[in-house]
């Protein structure tokens, strides 16, 4: 018999590995992003964004697109290999949201203040601090001694 690996939860099945809201994010994003950025680098459609057309598309496939998938899957990937139970519930709904909130930034930026870009600093650090708090730490690294 197979040993559960998520314990139950009341939350949304897509809430239950890092891999289901990030990889549907990151992939609607980018589908949606590259059919937005056309108009826009043609010139058909104005945003609020402080970046130029080009600009804003190499931002947002780096730090939108890409940084959903590496999340996504390290959230996914750390629990597998060390055993530990994944992120789930409504602390990863709040990393996505705090993705989310990082992707509306950038497109209305022109508009807000400077310390709005933290928001995105605010989502790296956090899923950074979630794929680290998933890792052993180095004391159980250490070999115990049977007596």
């Amino acid at each position: 018999m197979a040993i559960p690996r998520v314990k139950p939860g009341r939350y949304p099945a897509i809430l239950s590995y890092g891999f289901r809201p990030f990889f549907l994010a990151g992939t609607l994003y980018a589908g949606l992003a590259i059919l937005f950025w056309l108009p826009l680098f043609y010139g058909d459609v104005h945003t609020l964004s402080a970046f130029s057309p080009v600009d804003w598309h190499v931002h947002e496939m780096l730090f939108g697109y890409l940084a959903a998938v590496i999340t996504g899957f390290l959230l996914t990937a750390i629990p597998n290999w060390t055993g530990r139970l994944p992120v789930r519930g409504y602390p990863l709904a709040a990393l996505a949201g705090l993705w989310l909130l990082g992707r509306l930034a950038c497109l209305i930026s022109a508009d807000l203040p400077a310390w709005v870009a933290v928001l995105s600093l605010c989502y790296r650090r956090r899923a950074a601090t979630s794929a680290a708090c998933l890792t052993p730490s180095h004391r159980s690294l250490e070999p115990t001694s049977s007596n």
